[in-house]
């Protein structure tokens, strides 16, 4: 019987214990905000995205993995946030972005957002063209539909 007790309340006390978990990520660049968001950047090969002559170097693209972590995505969706924040992403995220490289600056040629389960995680392929061998120093990130204002995601290395 003492046994039962005590496990009772052992089980009890689990319940009641509030810890928070946050998932701590790597990027080749990322911006977090207070309200627990995150953009985040990271390069991914050209040639899982674009098809091309096998024996093509496609030097003079860049490509990289966009992603949104919003918490508040996790609470009821209201007033069709969903459908609007959707539309965003789909259609005119892309016009959003600059990449940088030395004194140029190059919007990106194509986006093709990535189907995901999480209803807080927003993720899509954005392809920069640019000159032969020049390579994306930075990103200018200017929000013209949410609470991000303008970021600049620089490398963390």
């Amino acid at each position: 019987m003492c046994f039962v007790f005590n496990l009772a309340l052992i089980i009890l006390a689990g319940c009641n214990n509030k810890t928070e978990v946050k998932v701590s990520e790597q990027h080749w660049a990322q911006v977090n905000n207070n309200r627990g968001g995150m953009i985040y950047i990271d390069t991914i090969s050209c040639h899982n995205v674009m098809r091309n002559d096998p024996n093509s170097s496609l030097s003079n693209y860049t490509c990289l993995l966009v992603g949104f972590i919003d918490s508040a995505a996790l609470l009821p969706a209201t007033d069709g946030r969903d459908i609007e924040q959707g539309k965003y992403f789909q259609f005119d995220m892309q016009k959003d972005w600059v990449g940088i490289s030395g004194t140029d600056s190059m919007q990106p040629v194509f986006f093709h957002p990535k189907v995901t389960l999480e209803r807080h995680r927003k993720e899509g392929i954005l392809v920069f063209e640019h000159e032969r061998n020049q390579r994306l120093e930075s990103l200018v990130y200017k929000d013209s539909y949410g609470n991000w204002g303008t970021q600049k995601l620089t490398p963390a290395n």
